[in-house]
């Protein structure tokens, strides 16, 4: 075979390798648009970078299917609406909810979807009315919103930090350090002073365990009074419980004994009425006059016994003899 008719084969190879890469790509086309999707729209109401169509639509990791076209809401600029084909075997759920991932270091967009539970409906859809899918914000999106927040908080921290370090701030903290230069050179300088004071304080602690154990040796000693104390009051409160019925029923029967008794002095008191009053008007002034007599009359006796018992008989048998006149 001449170079020529080597040529030849060449090219008619590689022009079948085209025609059959070109019908390899019709045939996946063709499978592509034979399978069945279904239509859902997802509203996000914040930026949605780096996402584009034909970005893949994926449920837990799983492509289920693509984007299909991004907007604008007309009625309100800050929602993007974005149009999802998926595959009808991975119809959505009631609790599915959207959120914007990113392909790795690549840094493009996807469409994450997750949240439904078993049992759940599958969400309304027609050819006209896309099924709404909610969304929540992307844990980039998240951090994204919060570091204007965190840049704040970090120039407010270095504007403290600039005017805590002012020149008054600065003297004051190297006359500070150098204070504690001067007190640590001095207890250097003391160290034998500081040793005996710390030798005292041992010994001080030393006394306080000891004035420790002694107080807790007495406790133990109360202990028992403790106890006993608290037997006697026991014992009371048993004496006080039996024996306080029997006393309030003698107090009872007391009281009425004194109520009879008031009440039988003062009947009898109404019914002689008048002869107390004649008592007191006249027999008690005869009566204090007896009782004058009276005490006049023992006194007398009295005088008589003291007489008897100085002399005795001599006071009854003694007379008086005349005198004799001696001329």
């Amino acid at each position: 075979m001449n170079a020529r008719g080597a040529h030849f084969f060449i090219g008619l190879f590689v022009v079948a390798g085209v025609v059959s890469i070109f019908a390899a790509g019709l045939w996946l086309a063709g499978a592509d648009r034979s399978e069945e999707t279904i239509l859902y729209e997802i509203r996000f109401e914040g930026s949605v970078s780096g996402l584009s169509v034909g970005s893949r639509v994926s449920y837990r990791g799983i492509r289920i299917g693509s984007v299909t076209g991004i907007g604008i809401k007309a009625d309100n600029p800050q929602i993007v609406q974005i149009f999802i084909s998926v595959f009808r075997q991975f119809a959505l759920r009631t609790g599915d909810v959207a959120s914007l991932g990113l392909e790795g270091i690549t840094g493009n967009a996807y469409i994450a979807i997750e949240g439904a539970v078993p049992g759940s409906t599958p969400v309304e859809t027609t050819a006209d009315r896309p099924g709404l899918i909610p969304s929540r914000p992307s844990e980039l999106e998240q951090l994204a919103q919060g570091v204007p927040e965190l840049v704040t908080q970090i120039n407010a921290l270095v504007n403290r930090a600039g005017a805590l370090l002012t020149q008054e701030n600065r003297r004051q903290i190297t006359e500070t350090i150098a204070n504690i230069n001067t007190i640590t050179t001095t207890l250097a300088a003391d160290r034998d002073n500081l040793s005996a004071a710390i030798i005292g304080v041992n010994e001080a602690a030393a006394e306080v365990v000891h004035l420790s154990t002694r107080f807790q040796e007495l406790t133990d000693r109360l202990v028992p009074v403790i106890d006993d104390v608290g037997v006697t009051a026991a014992s009371a409160r048993v004496v006080f419980r039996d024996d306080t019925p029997a006393l309030l029923r003698e107090w009872r029967l007391a009281a009425a004994s004194l109520t009879k008794l008031t009440e039988t002095a003062h009947t009898m008191v109404t019914a002689n009425k008048e002869s107390l009053g004649y008592f007191s008007n006249e027999g008690l002034f005869e009566f204090t006059l007896f009782i004058q007599e009276a005490r006049l009359l023992i006194a007398s006796i009295t005088r008589v016994v003291d007489q008897l018992e100085a002399s005795g008989a001599r006071f009854l048998l003694d007379r008086q003899h005349p005198e004799i006149d001696p001329n």
